[in-house]
């Protein structure tokens, strides 16, 4: 976010780096006084709020490219000042905390357009000076940091509509000054960010009703001014940004309580006057168990399982988009792919095909799967950026296993009961050659 000339720039991010680098037409305009962004979890939308324009500014995101386009009917009206901006995790809501008026309004999602209606009884109250605002990863609770009040503001979510009602016990105290707050992914522990203490409190949260309980030794020492925590995928570890020293606090997180202990060596020096802080998703492997109608999540670090996503019958084939975001899985048994948000390892689409689909691959630039469906003789070509089907291509006899070039340019696919490779044009989604080849041909790659 460019807040000095209304913009916000974008990037691509190597896999394999992680260096950034521009995006044709970045930076992108904007209104007046940009503070925040948020992408909602399929990356098709994404919001910026205003805070000079009391406004927030909708886009939809080039699934090829990452470019921005403003959405029919942007900017929405926010409340006074808004700061803040969260997409829940199904993608359906968004809420801005506005901090003049001391509430959050609240938004369905238009899953096509990714226009925003203001829910029914917004803007809801939070304390003075309601400065930030987060959504659980259960997508239940909603948590807004009270600035002005020293509090943390918590409602639950209507699962129907997306409106908010206070949770019991809430607003909860914090320290002074709060301005940030993030739950962790496991949705057991949050952490609320006091920059006039130098301090981050550590809650419990029940699990039922979202209510905070502080956690023993809490509040832990950060360095000067903190402005921004955030938690990794993992739960272990934690990280507070601190402006005025130029440095990170990194911390373990006790497993079982929450407690936050320093790591050695913290706090870490970065650049100048830093303000927020996010972690990149982890590297994942991801197994399809086809008896269990699962996808099993492994984190190659510990090499351990921390998330099992449930799918349709027989889960078989597995391919994970060039960005990294999502991953399309063919369920054998139940004639549709599941889409799986790799942010959030929950699925975010179920898109119906051909029968019996075995395999999936994804073009280079993102835009399609390509989809074997054996028991149809075809292969279903998915639209990533809307997860519909936008051709299906008749091939041979019990397509197996599909492949596509670096280029991008065709899709060979292996007929096995057909002794055969079809090859597909990708442009234009139809068969130019049928190649005979050996005895059941099963598998295909590339190079």
């Amino acid at each position: 976010m460019n807040s000095g000339n209304s913009t916000v720039s974008g990037y691509t991010i190597s896999p394999f780096t992680g260096a950034l680098t521009a995006i044709d037409g970045s930076p992108f305009a904007t209104a007046i006084g940009p503070v925040s962004i948020a992408v909602d979890p399929s990356a098709k939308f994404a919001y910026a709020v205003n805070s000079v324009d009391n406004i927030v500014s909708a886009y939809t995101i080039s699934p090829a490219t990452g470019a921005l386009t403003p959405i029919t009917g942007s900017p929405f009206a926010t409340g006074t000042n808004p700061n803040c901006v969260e997409v829940d995790p199904s993608g359906r809501f968004a809420y801005v905390a506005n901090t003049s008026d001391g509430t959050v309004s609240g938004y369905t999602i238009d899953p096509a357009t990714g226009a925003l209606t203001p829910i029914t009884g917004s803007p809801f109250a939070a304390g003075s000076g309601a400065d930030f605002v987060v959504v659980d990863p259960s997508g239940r609770f909603v948590y807004v940091a009270n600035r002005v009040d020293g509090t943390v503001s918590g409602y639950t979510i209507a699962p129907a509509t997306g409106a908010l009602t206070p949770i019991t016990g809430s607003p909860f105290a914090a320290g002074t000054n709060t301005v940030s707050v993030a739950v962790d992914p496991s949705g057991k522990f949050a952490y609320v960010v006091n920059s006039i203490e130098n301090t981050v409190s550590g809650y419990t949260v029940d699990p039922g009703t979202g209510a905070l309980a502080p956690i023993t030794g809490s509040p832990f020492a950060t360095g000067m001014s903190p402005t921004s925590v955030a938690v990794d995928a993992n739960d272990r570890f934690a990280y507070v940004v601190n402006p005025i020293e130029n440095t990170v606090s990194g911390y373990t997180v006790d497993p079982g309580t929450g407690a936050l202990a320093p790591i050695a060596g913290s706090a870490f020096a970065v650049g100048n006057s830093p303000v927020s802080v996010a972690l990149g998703p982890i590297p994942k492997v991801y197994i399809t168990n086809r008896g269990l109608k699962n996808v099993s999540v492994i984190d190659p670090g510990t090499k351990t399982v921390i998330s099992t996503v449930s799918v349709g019958a027989d889960p078989s084939g597995i391919a994970i988009t060039p960005d990294g975001f999502t991953a399309c899985v063919t369920n054998t048994g139940s004639k549709s792919v599941s889409v799986i948000s790799t942010f959030s390892n929950t699925v975010i689409a179920t898109v119906k095909v051909g029968d019996h689909p075995v395999d999936v691959a994804i073009t280079p630039d993102g835009a399609s799967a390509y989809v074997a469906n054996a028991k149809s003789n075809s292969v279903s070509v998915i639209d990533t950026s809307t997860y519909t089907v936008k051709a299906t291509v008749l091939v041979g006899v019990h397509p197996s296993r599909v492949a596509i070039t670096s280029d991008g340019a065709n899709a060979y696919v292996t007929n096995t009961d057909s002794n055969s490779v079809s090859v597909i044009d990708t442009q234009t989604n139809l068969v130019t050659a049928t190649v005979p080849v050996g005895v059941k041909p099963i598998n295909v790659m590339t190079h």
